[in-house]
Order: C-alpha cells, then structure tokens, then sequence
C-alpha cells in the first residue's frame, strides 16, 4: 500500500496545479477558493537511479517502481479548525495522511487573488500551523478528558498518558509543533512537513527573498523546503524532456525538474528505504520503513511470502551491479542467507524461500 501525502495550503497557492503536474492529473484549479472539494488522489513514481539501473543491466519485461500516493486536499483559511469554508472536511482528510505537503504561495499574479490580499509566506505558514494546532487542541483535550477519569481509578498507564497530553495541550496553545513519539493519536502537528515554496516564472530575486522568509519558519533538521515553479513545470511537461530542460536550464540554470526532489524529499520525510525484487522477468521496487524487518518485507511483495517465510537470500546493490548476476554474486560470495529478523538496508535486492500453505 502506497503511503500518502496530503497536499495543504491557503486557497489559491497552487496545491491544484502542483498535483495536476505531479501526477499528470486534470484537478480542477480556479481563481476562487475552494475550487477542490473532493480530494483528488494521485500515485507518483519515485525517482531511483538504481531502477534505472538494474533494468539496463538484467533488462526485464517488466519494471515496477516505488510509488507514493499525493492527495490535493482543500484550502485552509482562518477559522478552518471550527469550520470555516471546507475546514472540518479537509482537516479529516488531512489526518488520514502520512506527511503533509504545505504548499506556500511566492508568486505575485494579478489574475490569481490571494484571500490574505498581499503575499507574505511567512504569515501564510503561520495561519496554517495555527488551524492544525488548535484542531489538534480539541482531539488532545476530548482525550484528555477520557484518560483523566481511567488515571482516578489508579491506572497507571493512564496516569501516564495524562502527563504526557497535559504538556502537549500546552504546546498546541502556545502554537507549537508536537514531536514528542509517545502518543497514539492521529495528530497533525506530529506529521512530517514538507514545505513547497511555488514561486513564479519572473523576478527571481524576489522569489529568493520570499524563500528565505519561508526558511525562517521551518525548523532546522525537522522539514524540507524546496522551490518549484509550479505553472512553469506544469507547462514544460507539454515539451519533450530535453526541449524542458533546456529551456529550465536557461531560465534557472537546473538542468532536472525539481519535482524528482520534490518527490524524493517527501519519500525521505516519510522515513522509507528502498529494497528491490528480481523475479520472473518482473523487476520491482518497494518502499519499507527505516528499521523494518525481512519478514515484514516479504509480506510486502505477497502475504504467501510472509505467511510461509522460510529464509532469504539478500545482495546490496552496488555488489550486485559489480557481478552482474545472482549466480557470480553467489560465487563471490555476496549473497547472504539472512532470517526473517534481519532489518532490510535501503538497496538490498531480496529474493524469499517460503513454503506456499495450501
């Protein structure tokens, strides 16, 4: 299952047009907020030098890449957190996602109102984050409430959870993300955050400027923000890739669409590695948790995998690259037979022995 980021921001940012170029989708983008309203889902391929790779080298019939899934979710405004405009709806769309992607608008437009009247990024973030943390205000203290009669009775564990919800309800009214890892609750102060700065095709200095408000904001080591032109990308995807990169060239001096980043920095936000499977001319990639298992790896590929699991032979895959084959890496000595414990590293290439359980 593709793991999914929720597409936030202010009407009128660009969320739509960042979508629509992501995933090569037709979301309704407008000059009115609210234009979405229904959350439109895509799923993005993740760039990976080492699919390219491995396919030129084994040369399979079928190539399957990692994925994630995007959902471009409806504006937040002042007030979304009790309602205001489609705020109860986006905000439980919102909690269903893995990591957000704010999108903060640094484009100046004539023909695009901004509902804040002036463009100013920093004021933006600050609306956003305030609509999360005083809806995740309201679910910490219903909870809150709850635990606090289960802690009278002498529950420990309770008492507890008291503790902890006692100092996060009092970083959530100071305006503060939450990054304690202690609490089970869908809040969306503890998702990872990505940041898009969408600039605009003129006046790059200016945009730099706007960036440099946003880095302001964002809190060293704790978020990524990356600069895309989204109309501009979205109109070179009508072009060949070399005539896009080209003229991107010209116009910023990047020779690669900065979605790749994009995409990649939402991949790494979400904490995910990369292993790859090799089998019946079908060459695959797949996304797994830092830190995870072989066995949760096979459940991956297919619960027969996972149910039946007896062992498997893993190879990294620049020792794979150098032989060639499964056969000279097994030669060499290379490929190793590891147990379902084994924490699978970004880049293994895993082949699983199980027995299929009628």
């Amino acid at each position: 299952m593709s793991r999914t980021i929720g597409i936030i921001g202010l009407p009128n940012v660009g969320k739509s047009t960042i979508f629509n170029t992501l995933t090569d989708g037709h979301a309704h983008s407008s000059n009115y907020p609210f234009c979405t309203i229904e959350p439109n889902i895509g799923i993005v391929p993740v760039p990976d030098e080492r699919l390219v790779k491995l396919n030129h080298l084994i040369k399979p019939k079928e190539v399957t890449p990692a994925a994630i899934k995007f959902m471009d979710l409806a504006g937040l405004i002042k007030g979304s957190s009790h309602g205001e405009g489609l705020g109860n709806r986006f905000l439980a769309s919102a909690r269903e996602c893995d990591a957000l992607l704010h999108v903060v608008r640094c484009f100046e437009d004539k023909e695009i109102t901004h509902v804040e009247k002036d463009l100013n990024p920093g004021r933006d973030i600050d609306i956003i984050n305030i609509e999360l943390c005083l809806s995740d205000l309201e679910m910490a203290e219903k909870r809150l409430e709850k635990v606090s009669k289960l802690a009278k009775t002498g529950d420990k564990d309770a008492s507890c959870e008291v503790r902890v919800l006692e100092d996060v309800r009092e970083a959530l009214k100071r305006g503060e993300m939450i990054k304690t890892k202690e609490l089970s609750l869908p809040l969306l102060t503890l998702k990872p955050i990505i940041y898009l700065a969408n600039t605009g095709e003129k006046d790059l200095d200016r945009s730099k400027e706007l960036i440099e408000k946003i880095n302001a904001k964002v809190s060293p080591g704790n978020s990524v923000v990356i600069k895309v032109a989204g109309k501009l990308e979205n109109e070179l995807k009508r072009l060949s890739k070399e005539e896009g990169n080209e003229f991107r060239e010209a116009w910023a001096g990047e020779k690669e669409t900065p979605l790749h980043r994009l995409v990649q920095g939402c991949y790494e936000a979400l904490n995910l590695i990369t292993f790859y499977t090799i089998a019946r001319e079908k060459l695959s990639a797949w996304p797994l948790n830092k830190g995870e298992e072989m066995l949760r790896a096979a459940g991956k590929v297919h619960s027969d995998m996972q149910d039946g699991f007896i062992k498997a032979e893993v190879i990294n895959f620049k020792e794979f690259i150098e032989t060639g084959s499964y056969n000279l890496a097994r030669e060499k000595g290379y490929l190793k037979i590891v147990g379902r414990d084994y924490a699978v590293q970004d880049g293994d290439i895993v082949y699983v022995h199980f027995s299929k359980r009628v």
